[in-house]
């Protein structure tokens, strides 16, 4: 397998933390208490906010990210040895499941924060509008920036794991030059019946 694409990396990198960054921006611009105003007992008066659509983009930005990161890590694979090389003591396969534990996580929390800061209710039991809890889109946009930099390490370590130790290409190329020079030592018969008349 040839040297991994920094192209595709630079991508992959960009789309999480766009995704990153939608989330940030969806927990600024999300409903705070202070924005509600009650206009009478039990009827709320809710502002604009584009923070349900924010946390809607970003969730669907994670979930490409991920398959994207599951594409390269497929294509390093392809490649790798079947015992893995003490390159690295960092296990490629549980850096790829944990970063889809944390992807999923924050898609959870994305999704989640998306739907509530767009509910718009009256507390009966406290006497207050209901406002989104705070940091719910912060969570999300940092498990999505653990599961993105968990991916792409996997990915590496996926296609420095397929490359072939030194000891074994020297073996190889060993092997070849032997199996040359026996070619070239070998005798060489002729077909044609006068030479092997007796003078």
């Amino acid at each position: 397998m040839g040297e991994p694409n920094l192209a595709v990396y630079l991508a992959v990198s960009f789309v999480g933390s766009a995704a990153a960054i939608l989330a940030w921006v969806a927990e600024a611009k999300k409903i705070k208490v202070a924005d509600v105003s009650m206009m009478e007992l039990g009827i709320c008066k809710y502002p604009s906010s584009p923070a349900s659509i924010l946390g809607y983009i970003a969730a669907v930005l994670v979930l490409l990210n991920q398959i994207g990161i599951s594409a390269i890590a497929r294509s390093a694979c392809r490649g790798t040895n079947n015992t893995y090389t003490q390159k690295s003591f960092v296990n490629p396969t549980f850096c790829f499941i944990l970063s889809w534990i944390c992807s999923g996580s924050g898609i959870a929390l994305l999704i989640s924060g998306a739907y509530l800061s767009g509910h718009q209710e009256f507390l009966a039991a406290t006497k207050v509008c209901y406002t989104l809890k705070p940091r719910l889109f912060d969570a999300g946009g940092s498990m999505e920036i653990i599961g993105c930099t968990l991916g792409l390490c996997s990915a590496y370590y996926f296609w420095a794991n397929s490359q072939p130790a030194p000891n074994q290409a020297v073996s190889h190329q060993d092997g070849v030059a032997m199996a040359d020079s026996r070619v070239d030592a070998a005798p060489t018969y002729s077909n044609n019946p006068k030479q092997q008349q007796y003078v």
